[in-house]
C-alpha cells in the first residue's frame, strides 16, 4: 500500500491510499481507499474505497492501449 494524499478538510484529516499490488502482481487487488481519522480514538476508518481495475485509456494521444 503506497499513501498518494493527505488533507485537512473541516477540521478531519483524510489520508489517500493505494493498494499497487505490487507483491501479488494481482491486477484484482489494485484499489484506492481514502481513510479519515476519527478524533476520539485517534484511529484511521475507512472513509471511502474503489477498485483500479478499470479500462484505462492511452496514456497519450498518439498511441492505443492494448
Amino acid at each position: 500500500m503506497a499513501p498518494w494524499a493527505l488533507k485537512e478538510y473541516k477540521g478531519n484529516i483524510y489520508v489517500g491510499t493505494v493498494c499497487t499490488a505490487e507483491t501479488s502482481q494481482d491486477r484484482n487487488e489494485l484499489s484506492a481507499t481514502i481513510y479519515k481519522l476519527n478524533l476520539q480514538s485517534e484511529i484511521f476508518e475507512s472513509y471511502c474505497s474503489m477498485p483500479l481495475t478499470y479500462i484505462k485509456g492511452p496514456s497519450n494521444a498518439t498511441g492505443d492501449c492494448p
